[in-house]
């Protein structure tokens, strides 16, 4: 009988969908390189930070952006200001959705994540 009720437990409970605190969790706002070009150009007050590795950097980045290589850019939260708005790119979407939510959890406000990337980037012919 104990085991049934066990089963029956676990079973609702993983039924039951998301717990309140788990569907209000902040998450970063995503957007696209051709949405973060729009921000950009109407001088919202932005910082782009860029996970790539300094290779990929070298190829070519937006301007202003802040370099914090994947390897060290989770050591590097420190230097940022809670305070600040940050929209975080990569090459494609993954390192930046990863870092975005990262600094999301460390309790930052404003972290926009640039879904599509410094090769959408590229591919619009933005420098």
């Amino acid at each position: 009988m104990g085991l049934r009720l066990t089963l029956t437990a676990l079973l609702a409970a993983a039924c039951a969908g998301p717990t309140e605190e788990a569907a209000t969790a902040p998450t970063p706002l995503v957007i696209t390189c051709a949405q973060l070009a729009d921000r950009l150009s109407a001088g919202e007050d932005l910082v782009v930070i860029d996970v790539r590795t300094p290779g990929e950097w070298q190829r070519g980045t937006i301007e202003g952006a802040l370099l914090f290589a994947t390897s060290e850019a989770q050591g590097r939260i420190g230097e940022l200001d809670p305070g600040q708005a940050y929209a975080v790119i990569c090459a494609a979407g993954t390192r930046s959705a990863r870092f975005a939510g990262l600094l999301v959890e460390e309790g930052f406000d404003s972290v926009i994540d640039v879904t599509d990337g410094m090769n959408a980037w590229y591919e619009r012919g933005q420098r």
